[in-house]
């Protein structure tokens, strides 16, 4: 009962209990995307980077782990097929930017373009 999402400490934003909501994005710790230090590239990676990890994924593309998953949802989208769509939606829910985009249903000729509306949506 101490649990309640809407009961929470205002000064904490947890619970009484000690519950809270915790949200990575996908391209945090994606494996591959580490520094010789432990640090998440997301963006395009520094010359220092590169040089102190020059076998990494992301020294070889020169591209941050952001970078990566949206050109994979780019290509998705540029299909354009009921199918590509699907997996793109499923892609959205696996690996997701922001919260909303962990709640992704996963349609794919549904016959209206699902993407449209949940743009209009989002606004």
């Amino acid at each position: 009962m101490l649990s309640n999402f809407y009961k929470r400490i205002s000064s904490l934003g947890q619970t009484y209990e000690g519950l809270a909501r915790i949200f990575m994005p996908a391209y945090l710790g994606l494996e591959g995307y580490i520094d010789r230090f432990g640090m998440s590239v997301v963006d395009t990676p520094t010359e220092r980077q590169k040089q102190l990890s020059p076998y990494s994924v992301f020294a070889m593309s020169n591209k941050g782990a952001r970078q990566m998953l949206q050109e994979q949802r780019d290509a998705y989208l540029a299909d354009g097929s009921p199918q590509a769509l699907e997996a793109y939606r499923s892609l959205r829910r696996k690996s997701p930017f922001n919260w909303a985009e962990c709640w992704l249903g996963s349609s794919g000729d549904v016959g209206w373009n699902i993407e449209i509306l949940d743009q209009r949506t989002e606004r």
